[in-house]
């Protein structure tokens, strides 16, 4: 009955699943994502990972389970003979892989501020010219206004017509 259970020790040396598959679990068990990408009905493929069914685009990975986050932790990429490593090499790759990415997040953050600015200035700009229109408009308005009143004014005048004929 107790046999699936680590034992005390044993957690302490696991490390956590690949950041990857955190990430790919998390999307596929986002339910705002399942036009794009979602749980089979048997739980256990989705789009992603390896092709099992030729007519459909269905992939799936041993312990990558809907409701199962915990097994990720056992998913292990293919290793060739070469690839052998030691636990100290695999935890240093993993500390690499997270700066790596945390540099990564900085440069987005960066690039994310910078277009931010930018359509800050752009939106300043446009609501310039939408000002600048909305006088355009307003004088506009006014100048029909005046030569409106101008014309009836003419036009109630009884030598208009006859000043019309003559020109």
């Amino acid at each position: 009955m107790y046999h699936n259970l680590p034992s005390p020790f044993e957690c302490l040396k696991e490390t956590g699943p690949a950041p990857f598959l955190t990430k790919t679990y998390n999307i596929v068990e986002d339910s705002s994502t399942n036009n794009i990408v979602s749980w089979s009905r048997d739980n256990n493929s989705f789009i992603g990972f390896k092709k099992i069914d030729t007519e459909r685009w269905e992939f799936a990975k041993e312990y990558f389970l809907r409701g199962h986050r915990h097994l990720l932790k056992n998913i292990r990429r293919r290793k060739t003979t070469s690839q052998t490593q030691t636990q100290t090499q695999s935890l240093e790759e993993g500390r690499f892989e997270l700066e790596g990415e945390i540099q990564g997040l900085r440069k987005e953050r960066v690039a994310l501020v910078v277009e931010l600015m930018r359509l800050r200035r752009k939106h300043e700009s446009v609501k310039t010219y939408l000002h600048l229109m909305e006088e355009k408009l307003k004088l506009t308005e006014k100048k029909q206004e005046m030569m409106m009143d101008f014309l009836l004014k003419k036009i109630k005048k009884p030598s208009f017509f006859a000043e019309l004929k003559e020109t």
